[in-house]
């Protein structure tokens, strides 16, 4: 994996192409990836991963993280595609000139994120919210203020800097994700990681046992995230963090946010002093199943390939999931401490890489 300073090559690349237009390369690489794609611009469907040997386009983890990916980035990679007008860009470039934009990430359901250098020196990504969506930012700014209030340690959370505002746009920055290449930022989440690599089964109670160990310090100030999926799993500094933190609210709040299939089938009917943390659990529990099966994909839940049931080291990891996504809140785990101590079992019998190198 590559840190984002290494953008600052690309950012190099860029100024002196296309007469020193700043986003040519980027321009050149969505030329590329748009045309290897399917019919209607749509991305080409994934490959069903192989279980005990490689997909044809992946690497185990372990190797990954020791020499990252140096071949052709595979095709079924896409960057985002700028939606917004030059006169939209420049208008937001001209209203945070304490930054240096470095690449854009991309448009979510709202909002806008970029690659920036702040005057520090440091890489952070920067969060733009037209004021147009007061409503959708008010409620972000509620969980972000919860989030800055009560959390200091950002072991295995992202970590907020600045919130702020200008006359056209709300904004803050937060962690960048490292990147999964060299010579282009793409973010080094779980979702993009599962696309990419081989996890073992170990790998991912690892990886998962480190974003409990975050959700503790939430759920110790009675904080629940709201909207965990690989997605909002990001990699910085050797360690798994939780990021997205704009669903944020007490864990009291009854209020059905987040993603759908991370959400337990049995929601109406948990009592409100148990509803976040039960909800956060249940996902933590679909993050782990999609580790074991090596896809993003939860369609076929809780079905598990048999090649994984037959060992014996699959058949405990789908044991826990099958705990921590049980049908109903009594069955499932009731404390993060409670799902870590059921990993730390299986851990403890047998160390894989990701042990040893983040211990």
């Amino acid at each position: 994996m590559f840190s984002p300073e290494n953008v600052l090559e690309i950012h190099a690349r860029q100024s002196l192409t296309r007469g020193g237009k700043r986003h040519a390369l980027l321009d050149d690489i969505l030329s590329e990836m748009q045309a290897a794609r399917g019919n209607k611009g749509r991305e080409p469907s994934l490959p069903m991963p192989s279980v005990r040997g490689l997909g044809k386009d992946r690497m185990p983890f372990a190797d990954f993280m020791k020499k990252g990916w140096n071949d052709e980035l595979p095709a079924l990679f896409s960057l985002p595609k700028p939606e917004e007008s030059v006169e939209c860009i420049e208008n937001i470039k001209g209203q945070f000139t304490d930054f240096t934009f470095l690449l854009d990430c991309g448009k979510g359901s709202f909002g806008h994120v970029w690659l920036v250098q702040d005057m520090t020196g440091m890489i952070v990504a920067l969060k733009v919210i037209p004021r147009t969506e007061h409503a959708s930012f008010q409620h972000e700014l509620s969980g972000l203020t919860l989030y800055r209030q009560n959390i200091r340690n950002f072991r295995n959370l992202v970590q907020i800097h600045h919130v702020g505002q200008t006359k056209d746009f709300f904004f803050y920055t937060m962690d960048a994700a490292y990147s999964l290449v060299k010579d282009r930022y793409i973010p080094l989440t779980l979702r993009n990681l599962l696309r990419f690599c081989m996890l073992t089964p170990l790998d991912g109670c690892h990886v998962v046992t480190l974003l409990l160990e975050g959700l503790a310090e939430l759920h110790g100030h009675m904080l629940s995230h709201r909207d965990i999926k690989p997605d909002n799993v990001i990699f910085v500094d050797g360690t798994a963090k939780l990021c997205d933190m704009g669903l944020i609210s007490p864990c009291s709040l009854k209020d059905p946010k987040g993603t759908r299939d991370f959400i337990p089938p049995d929601y109406a009917g948990i009592s409100d002093d148990a509803i976040g943390i039960s909800c956060d659990l249940y996902a933590m529990g679909k993050v782990l199943y999609t580790v074991l099966i090596n896809d993003v994909l939860l369609s076929c839940f809780p079905w598990v390939p048999k090649t994984i049931l037959r060992d014996s080291l699959g058949k405990r990891v789908n044991k826990v999931i099958n705990t921590a996504c049980a049908p109903t809140q009594s069955k499932r785990f009731r404390s993060a401490m409670e799902f870590i101590a059921a990993l730390e079992k299986i851990q403890r019998s047998r160390r894989g890489f990701l042990s040893r190198i983040f211990h």
